[in-house]
């Protein structure tokens, strides 16, 4: 230790050199430093979940896991993956080298969303779109919770909905995530023996259902030097409008939705995202 205090004391200009650049260091760094309360922590990885419902935890190891971590892995400047498989899906956290830099780490997970979506086409039938969570980031510094005596849960995550837009407005606030609410569900319990009795099969239903759901394009109509858009409002809004449509039967006759099975709306279960 002493040699090395003799070697500067006898070189002042070294030694000076050595005390500016440790000044200037702790400058940058003290200006750089985030003052914020909830400071942004970098991080540098992201999540891809994988989901082909019905399919046990042995047949997603197999069939999809090994070849999306395979894909992962020749991702530029990727450190680790690992992967966890469950019952009907599959999760694969890819983290990246320490030495990428902040600015760069977008590119990399716009990377990681391409190879994500070229994978899609190579996997089993069976498995919905993957989903991408490379948004770790944010850091959420309030909580609310929202509550009313009288309300029901729609009426509840409405409101949640208008607030929510009214806090996007605000400046500096990024987003604004709602936690708790009840997805709803509309059930059709088939009566088997009113099914049977009308000569019609599930399938016949099912159907019905798909067609009076889509949109339907019935083209245009010159009128003059214009020509107008034709549309057919087929859209089904309400519980009432399932329990009014009309299912075809073989013998050319028409019957009611709610003649041969109970239509409620209801919520989810189990109940998720609470």
């Amino acid at each position: 230790m002493m040699k090395i205090i003799k070697y500067l004391v006898e070189r002042p200009t070294l030694m000076w050199s050595f005390m500016a650049a440790i000044v200037i260091a702790g400058i940058l760094s003290f200006i750089r430093m985030p003052k914020l309360e909830d400071p942004v922590v970098p991080v540098k990885q992201a999540v891809v979940v994988v989901a082909r419902p019905g399919a046990s935890v042995h047949e997603m190891e197999l069939q999809v896991a090994q070849q999306v971590e395979e894909s992962l892995r020749t991702l530029p400047d990727v450190r680790k993956v690992m992967t966890d498989c469950q019952q009907g899906q599959a999760m694969f956290t890819i983290e990246f080298e320490e030495t990428v830099l902040m600015d760069e780490i977008e590119q990399h997970f716009d990377i990681l969303r391409r190879r994500v979506n070229d994978l899609q086409q190579s996997l089993p039938p069976g498995c919905v779109a993957s989903l991408v969570l490379d948004d770790q980031m944010d850091i959420f510094g309030i909580f609310y919770s929202l509550q009313g005596d009288g309300y029901t849960s729609a009426e509840l995550y409405d409101y949640a909905k208008l607030i929510r837009r009214e806090l996007l407005g605000v400046k500096g606030i990024k987003r604004v995530s709602i936690y708790g609410d009840r997805e709803e569900t509309v059930n059709i319990v088939l009566d088997k023996s009113k099914i049977a009795a009308n000569g019609l099969l599930p399938t016949q239903i099912m159907m019905a259902l798909q067609d009076v759901c889509n949109q339907v394009d019935a083209g245009k109509v010159n009128a003059g030097l214009s020509k107008l858009a034709v549309r057919v409002d087929t859209m089904v809004c309400t519980v009432d409008d399932i329990r009014n449509i009309y299912i075809p039967t073989l013998d050319g006759s028409r019957v009611q939705l709610s003649d041969v099975a109970k239509v409620e709306r209801s919520y989810t279960t189990p109940q998720r995202n609470a």
